[in-house]
């Protein structure tokens, strides 16, 4: 039988968790929560996808929109929003059963009441890499821990340029023969992007002629 699914997401930000859940949502074609007023609820009103958007303790809207649409699981992603999401289940008739993608690490125990109470109303928590679902078998104490599964997200395979297009893009930002070293991603300490100029570099003193790419 066909689960009812609905995408939960009430973070005011537009990054790749957002956008993941957005796509997902497309993807699986159900119906999502966003926050009224937020960069994500401008990319949805841009689609057909059906969603209705929401203050962020709306949990008598939110539990509502659970039982009029006969949810069967709810889907959240960001952190923040398991308080809001576990309230409404507990208020709606339907009682759906929550899951987590945990796309952040977790880097400290959750054994005060308030964090066994929510995690002991969560059925699933999806790790987006193994180390992620090892912090949390560390930090989240064993009775009451949810299941726990390892889904990468991934990405579109790209498409190959065609040589012209190649050449475009090489003039467009001063680039010939040089070996290119690119990293895409929020550009902040934890992406690492210092860790691939500290590389070119030794690269360089190696003899080969590099360049970095960075873009975001």
């Amino acid at each position: 039988m066909k689960k009812n699914i609905l995408e939960v997401c009430f973070s005011p930000d537009l990054g790749g968790l957002e956008l993941h859940m957005k796509k997902l949502a497309q993807h699986i074609g159900v119906m999502s929560v966003v926050l009224r007023g937020s960069k994500l609820e401008k990319r949805y009103a841009e689609t057909t996808l059906k969603y209705s958007a929401l203050k962020k303790y709306s949990f008598f809207k939110l539990a509502k929109i659970i039982d009029e649409n006969k949810i069967d699981i709810v889907h959240l992603h960001w952190t923040k929003d398991i308080f809001v999401v576990v309230v409404a289940k507990i208020i709606s008739k339907r009682k759906p059963k929550i899951a987590q993608t945990r796309h952040m690490h977790m880097t400290r125990f959750k054994n005060d009441f308030y964090h066994k109470f929510l995690y002991k109303n969560i059925d699933m928590m999806i790790a987006v890499t193994e180390l992620v679902a090892k912090q949390l078998k560390t930090y989240i104490p064993k009775e009451v821990i949810p299941k726990i599964e390892v889904c990468y997200i991934g990405a579109d395979t790209p498409k190959k340029l065609l040589k012209h297009k190649n050449e475009e893009l090489k003039a467009r930002f001063g680039l010939k023969d040089e070996f290119v070293i690119s990293i895409v991603g929020r550009i902040e300490e934890a992406k690492g992007q210092h860790i691939v100029l500290e590389a070119s570099q030794k690269l360089k003193e190696k003899g080969v002629n590099a360049k970095v790419l960075v873009v975001g």
